[in-house]
């Protein structure tokens, strides 16, 4: 799974920099070590329904 980076002000330059001159919009991802969850049938109807009325992607992880 990939999270939104942590970037400390060197690397984050380094990406200013790259978008600068290559007029691309870069977003930094991490991967991270998780494990999806096993989901039952029912939450997951409520979960998708969650998803839609907050308008992201939820994952459930262990």
């Amino acid at each position: 799974m990939f999270v939104l980076a942590n970037l400390n002000e060197k690397k984050l330059e380094a990406i200013r920099r790259f978008e600068a001159e290559s007029g691309l919009c870069i977003v930094a991802m991490q991967d991270v070590d998780l494990d999806p969850a096993p989901v039952e049938a029912d939450t997951l109807s409520d979960l998708q329904e969650l998803e839609k009325e907050l308008g992201v992607c939820l994952v459930a992880v262990k």
